[in-house]
């Protein structure tokens, strides 16, 4: 029994903790694209001055879990979501942008131009028609020789308070060794303020 939970607890760390093969670049911001690395900041400043409690889910393959952390550590939290921040110098000209508009929302879309392997694969924000952040999606890949991941992040906002305020947040995804099964995986939360 000790050995099947020491098996998941090493997946679930395994892909939590997945190789990052993200060039690294300088941190000069030339805002070419949406400034995701500044929400995703001011979403973590905040949350963690208030010491904001989070009802989380965790799935990992079929076991699954639920928990309300008192004091999370959003650093940890929000880790993956300061994985998309494009707006880098080695990142210029490598995405497109588009957008459209429904009825209810204008879209912003970033895409990875076709064949860069780029971790970014791609950016949807979802704003108001009164220009308010709604929801952030992404897609975040990284394949090599031995091992490959993909994860689906996601982040629903409120401003209804007039401060852009996460209110519920998504990664899902799988990964695992090139010949092996793929672990599925998938982490919800919900902030919970007062």
């Amino acid at each position: 029994m000790p050995q099947k939970y020491t098996a998941i607890i090493f997946h679930f760390l395994l892909i939590l903790c997945s190789c990052d093969m993200q060039p690294k670049a300088n941190n000069g911001n030339t805002n070419m694209y949406f400034d995701m690395h500044t929400v995703v900041m001011q979403q973590k400043m905040y949350l963690t001055q208030h010491h904001i409690a989070v009802e989380k889910y965790s799935k990992l393959n079929d076991n699954t879990s639920h928990n309300l952390i008192n004091n999370p550590d959003w650093n940890t939290e929000m880790l993956f979501f300061d994985k998309i921040d494009i707006n880098k110098p080695i990142y210029k000209d490598s995405y497109k942008a588009f957008a459209y508009e429904n009825d209810t929302f204008v879209v912003n879309y970033y895409s990875h131009r076709k064949g860069d392997k780029l971790p970014v694969t791609y950016i949807k924000n979802y704003f108001t028609h009164s220009n308010k952040l709604y929801k952030s999606m992404a897609m975040l890949t990284m394949n090599n020789y031995i091992f490959s991941t993909n994860k689906y992040l996601e982040m629903i906002f409120d401003t209804s308070a007039g401060e852009l305020k996460m209110i519920k947040y998504k990664i899902k995804g799988e990964s695992g060794f090139i010949f092996m099964p793929k672990d599925v995986f998938e982490i919800a939360g919900t902030p919970l303020y007062r």
